[in-house]
């Protein structure tokens, strides 16, 4: 078996920038949006509410695909089974081991990304995080 390292769009990746902020309840339409530069690329890192209260009627666009649409983004201490409607992103939770994470994933690797509130206004902040990416 041989593996390719390297190769079209592939190798060592470094961070060139790094952004985290909250979204206060009350944000409506695009809620969270992100897109890389030329030669760039976005890992998102960190996407839940500041709360233990999950925000419901959200949508995850990733590279233009609805990764997660309609459905409650995750609370602080998630509750996300397999057949669940909850999703989030995070790396990790300290020392607490989470049964439910099946939704939740640890990063995810894009050109772009859109957290929208699918009507209405959010009733919980919103905390996120992601690395602006370039080729070592």
């Amino acid at each position: 078996m041989t593996i390719e390292v390297g190769g079209a769009g592939g190798g060592i990746l470094k961070p060139v920038a790094f952004a985290s902020a909250q979204v206060a309840a009350g944000a409506s339409g695009d809620v969270v949006t992100a897109t890389a530069g030329a030669n760039q690329y976005i890992r998102l890192t960190y996407l839940m509410t500041a709360s233990s209260n999950t925000e419901s009627g959200m949508t995850l666009t990733v590279d233009g695909v609805d990764l997660f649409s309609g459905e409650s983004l995750a609370d602080a201490s998630p509750n996300a089974t397999a057949n669940g409607t909850i999703f989030g992103v995070a790396a990790g939770y300290g020392s607490t081991v989470l049964a439910n994470s099946a939704r939740l994933l640890k990063e995810i690797n894009c050109l772009s990304f859109t957290l929208t509130k699918d009507t209405g206004t959010t009733l919980e902040a919103i905390d996120y995080a992601y690395e602006t990416m370039e080729a070592l």
